[in-house]
C-alpha cells in the first residue's frame, strides 16, 4: 500500500513540475510547487498565453470565408443567388451562415438577416406575396426566403414560420423609407 502511495505522490510531483515549467516561470516555483498568490507578471503571462491558444484554435476551426455573406444589390444578383441555391451544399452553407448572424430575439434576427442579404433598394422591390398595386415581386416562394426561414429557425428553435413571415413582411414593408430604399412610389390616379 505504501508503494502505491509513493508512486502516486511521485506522479503528482512530476505533474506539478510540468505545470510549473509550462505555465509559470521560475519565480513562482518553490520545491516543484506553485506559490500562491502567483506574481502578477507570471499570472498575466499565463492568461495571455491561454487566450492566444484559444484564439488560434478558433481561427483554425472556422475559415474567415464561412462568415462572409455577399449582399445582393440588384435583381440580377438576386436571380444569380436563386440559381446558386439550387445546389444543396450551397443552400446548407447559407442556412448555417444566416443562423450565425443571430440577434436578441427572433424579430431582430430576421431583420439582421434581411439587412445582411439585401440592400434597402432591393428590399423595396419585394413583398411577401407579390400582390398589391406597386408591382412588387414575391419573396415568400423563393429559395432565398426558405434559407432565411431555415436559418432563423436554427437560431431560435421556438420560432414559428408564421412569426418569421410576419417579421420579414414588416421589414420589407418599411424598406422604401430607409436610406437607399428609394422612397414610396406614387401611383398615378386616373
Amino acid at each position: 500500500m505504501s508503494d502505491l502511495y509513493i508512486s502516486s505522490y511521485a506522479a503528482q510531483n512530476q505533474f506539478s513540475q510540468f505545470l510549473n515549467q509550462t505555465f509559470c516561470g521560475a519565480d513562482a516555483v518553490i520545491d516543484g510547487r506553485y506559490t500562491f498568490p502567483l506574481p502578477l507578471d507570471v499570472f498575466q503571462k499565463m492568461v495571455l498565453n491561454l487566450l492566444f491558444d484559444i484564439y488560434d484554435q478558433l481561427k483554425q476551426r472556422q475559415p474567415p470565408s464561412a462568415i462572409h455573406i455577399e449582399r445582393m444589390e440588384t435583381m440580377e444578383d438576386f436571380e444569380r443567388e436563386e440559381q446558386r441555391l439550387c445546389d444543396e451544399q450551397a443552400y446548407d452553407a447559407l442556412v448555417l451562415r444566416l443562423a450565425r448572424i443571430g440577434g436578441k430575439d427572433t424579430k431582430d434576427c430576421v431583420h439582421k438577416v434581411l439587412d445582411r442579404l439585401f440592400t434597402n433598394g432591393l428590399m423595396a422591390q419585394f413583398n411577401m406575396k407579390g400582390k398589391g398595386k406597386k408591382a412588387k415581386r414575391p419573396l415568400e416562394k423563393t429559395r432565398v426566403y426558405k434559407a432565411i426561414q431555415d436559418g432563423v429557425m436554427i437560431f431560435d428553435s421556438t420560432a414559428s414560420e408564421d412569426f418569421i413571415r410576419l417579421c420579414a413582411s414588416d421589414h420589407l414593408k418599411h424598406a422604401p423609407q430607409r436610406r437607399g430604399g428609394g422612397g414610396h412610389a406614387t401611383i398615378p390616379q386616373d
